[in-house]
């Protein structure tokens, strides 16, 4: 099942947040479009980050609802 930019949320990443390295969820800020091929564009700012709460997916879960976390791309889910 192929997925399209609309359903992009964001990209998981892991970033160093006061010396402790973290996953961190980075939104999709927009799209480029060059020479009619389209780029996501993410935020520089994350909008999670994991902290002993929990894991990071089960927080984008609680925010976004269902969704479908491909390596590290989040997307809506569509159908159930």
């Amino acid at each position: 099942m192929r997925r399209s930019l609309e359903d992009l949320i964001g990209k998981k990443g892991t970033t160093t947040i006061e010396g402790i390295k973290q996953e961190v969820l980075f939104p999709k800020a927009g799209i480029y479009k060059i020479l009619g091929i389209k780029i996501p564009v993410y935020s520089p700012l994350p909008k999670f980050t994991r902290l002993n709460r929990g894991s990071i997916d089960s927080r984008i879960e609680n925010y976004y609802g269902k969704v479908d976390i491909i390596k590290n791309k989040v997307y809506k889910k569509k159908y159930e």
